[in-house]
């Protein structure tokens, strides 16, 4: 099938001279190739105009991973949805980071008694910081504390 054809439908009428013939049909050959040439190259920079905007579009909603080390205490999302867990926690912990994995995965193990896996592995997405009960206690000491120094001082009941 020759490009002539393939452009018009019909094959040219051209009976006279054979090197006229050839001549037609090579330029119709290479000016189909140099549109067709231009066709691709305006598609890839409009698939790539459209990439472009679509990252920047999933860009503005996200943000970087929290990096976690060895020995973080985290607790992890609850995946698994069901009637029975409508007032369930939203998180299961406390997990320890026992390997940090590549692309922000983590291997972790469970440190308390809870109702859970005993090893997993989680994204960073699905993770949080996880504050154990002797953090916690620590934590609203130093809270209770800066409380107190806020506090204007009482002299002689005045304030």
């Amino acid at each position: 099938m020759t490009p002539f054809r393939v452009l018009l439908g019909v094959h040219p009428r051209i009976r006279d001279n054979s090197d006229i013939r050839e001549l037609f049909e090579s330029e119709v050959a290479i000016s189909f190739d140099d549109d067709r040439m231009e066709l691709r190259a305006e598609a890839k920079r409009n698939i790539e105009k459209i990439q472009r905007g679509n990252k920047k579009t999933y860009d503005r909603k996200r943000k970087a991973p929290l990096s976690y080390r060895e020995g973080d205490l985290v607790a992890i999302k609850r995946t698994q949805q069901g009637p029975y867990l409508k007032l369930a926690h939203k998180y299961l912990g406390p997990y320890e980071v026992v390997k940090v994995l590549r692309n922000h995965r983590y291997f972790l193990r469970k440190i308390a008694e809870i109702e859970s896996l005993i090893q997993t592995s989680s994204a960073a997405d699905h993770m949080k910081h996880c504050i154990h009960d002797d953090d916690y206690d620590n934590v609203s000491e130093d809270i209770e504390s800066d409380e107190r120094s806020k506090r204007p001082s009482i002299q002689n009941g005045r304030v």
